[in-house]
């Protein structure tokens, strides 16, 4: 069984990280939004102000609904849903490769992804969470932050 470390995030992960906003704007999308901030970030590039990102830190109460815009084939496939901030500051006692790993839910399927009952999607996601949702969540003064959602079709 390979590990994380097997992983190697820089071979997937960096060639994402270094796309452009037009190239992002090419790639099936993963729609993203919190609805109980009222905020949708499924838009690649897409900037928050101070007053769509204040009800997201820390995220108290509020998880977000995720939704495929593309078709995911493969009706047995199952997916995880990794959330981080590759801008974090390096902190080797809280953070792991690329940045700040926010969130991350193992094990999701098909129907996970593409239902329409909101609450009934954040209940199956808490429930396959191993690592809770942190939300966004950037120190005062900073640059600007990435965050990244990335769906992977796993075994």
């Amino acid at each position: 069984m390979a590990s994380a470390c097997d992983l190697e995030p820089l071979k997937f992960l960096a060639p994402i990280l270094s796309l452009t906003e037009e190239e992002l704007s090419s790639l099936p999308i993963v729609s993203v939004s919190y609805p109980g901030a009222n905020v949708n970030i499924s838009t690649p590039g897409k900037t928050l102000t101070a007053t769509e990102l204040a009800p997201l830190k820390g995220a108290e109460g509020h998880l977000p609904n995720v939704k495929c815009s593309f078709d995911l084939k493969n009706d047995n496939s199952v997916y995880h849903l990794a959330f981080f901030d590759p801008d974090a500051p390096e902190d080797p006692t809280k953070n792991g490769p690329f940045g700040d790993w926010q969130w991350l839910v193992l094990g999701l399927t098909k129907q996970d992804l593409t239902m329409e009952d909101t609450d009934k999607q954040i209940e199956t996601f808490v429930a396959n969470q191993v690592m809770a949702h942190d939300g966004p969540n950037p120190p005062a003064g900073e640059a600007k932050h990435r965050y990244v959602f990335v769906l992977f079709e796993g075994v």
